[in-house]
């Protein structure tokens, strides 16, 4: 396997971290990956050992405000720029990797953004997958929070609010919730714009009733993160070439669980089947 460190420029002047991996031979896919909200591109080991063992190539940068990417600390002005970034992101992926099939895979936050991505730009693309997709919180968020937060994002938006959902949701791998306590790039909070921005974004997706590209959904019975009740109905709602699988008594972040290795299986799987 080859990796290399590289960046690029968002359209607005921010300077991103990105990655990529290859496999020892010529891929026959390359996977563009969107990470998670608080997160990074560098908490994939296991999912990047399996799919470059298995051929693909794996394209992943630090969201704006993220990780080892410039911006102010996980926030957004605007949903637009999270969506430019992707473009920009498929474009260095497109250049890095000419003429082989694309997948484009999200995970929760990352996810919903996919989602949106493609319902609203329609690329050009072989499949999207969409883990454990952050539509709505798997933790009730009182009315006067949510009313305090829509306040915050105009005269405060920079401001970092929690979560709100538990770090042991993420995994029932006890070592891997430690290593995720260690990792100082890790931030369980989002600022008060990108709150609201993403809460009115999932409120359009979800009224969304049939997606353009094959597509495989998945979520965890266990997850805190996410509403597992409500992606399930979203998934069997929505027409096209969509495969929805519940994942019994797994967390939010189903390629660092205890199964990570039966769940990154079944996505090899999928996935071998969209990129012929």
């Amino acid at each position: 396997m080859k990796h290399l460190e590289h960046s690029w420029k968002t359209f607005d002047g921010l300077a991103v971290f990105a990655q990529t991996w290859q496999p020892d031979g010529a891929p026959k896919a390359v996977i563009a990956l969107v990470h998670g909200l608080g997160e990074h591109s560098g908490r994939y080991p296991t999912f990047v050992d399996v799919f470059t063992a298995a051929g693909y190539a794996i394209s992943a940068y630090d969201l704006r405000g993220h990780g080892k990417s410039e911006g102010p600390r996980v926030h957004a002005s605007s949903y637009e720029s999270l969506l430019r970034d992707i473009d920009s992101h498929l474009e260095a992926t497109r250049d890095r990797f000419p003429g082989i099939p694309l997948v484009l895979y999200g995970h929760s936050f990352g996810a919903a953004q996919v989602l949106c991505y493609v319902l609203k730009r329609r690329p050009q693309i072989a499949c999207v997958v969409a883990s454990s997709p952050g539509l709505v919180s798997g933790v009730h968020q009182p009315a006067a929070k949510v009313l305090a937060g829509r306040v915050l994002s105009v005269i405060a938006p920079k401001l970092r609010i929690p979560l709100g959902s538990p770090l042991s949701s993420l995994s029932h791998d006890p070592e891997w919730i430690e290593a995720t306590k260690r990792d100082p790039l890790f931030q369980m909070t989002l600022s008060t714009r990108l709150a609201i921005l993403q809460m009115s974004t999932n409120q359009w997706i979800l009224a969304q009733t049939s997606f353009p590209l094959p597509l495989l959904i998945m979520q965890g019975t266990a997850d805190q993160h996410a509403d597992p009740a409500v992606n399930a109905a979203f998934a069997r709602r929505l027409g096209g070439d969509v495969t929805f699988k519940l994942w019994e008594g797994l967390g939010h972040e189903l390629h660092a669980e205890v199964q990570r290795k039966e769940v990154l299986a079944y996505v090899r799987t999928w996935m071998d089947a969209h990129v012929k």
